[in-house]
């Protein structure tokens, strides 16, 4: 609910360009710190302590996007992008 999102510290989306370029966007793009492919590849940083609330917002199939997510933060590792 739209509403409660303020309520949230973080929030981050599947896809940050989708999400601004929708005509009814799901969350205020002003609460948006960023999307799943910028968590993954470490354009920002994740929850910052354990009392931090964050929100996923996904206009598809969090399956998939969770999918993609693992995929790529494998070929991260293999590549040594990312630390374990």
């Amino acid at each position: 609910l739209p509403e409660t999102m303020p309520r949230f510290d973080r929030i981050v989306v599947d896809d940050l360009e989708q999400e601004r370029n929708m005509t009814k966007p799901m969350v205020d793009p002003a609460l948006v710190v960023g999307d799943l492919r910028g968590l993954v590849c470490g354009d920002f940083a994740g929850r910052q302590d354990a009392g931090e609330t964050t929100a996923f917002v996904f206009r598809g199939l969090a399956v998939g996007d969770l999918a993609v997510a693992g995929v790529v933060y494998m070929r991260a590792q293999a590549a040594g992008v990312v630390g374990t």
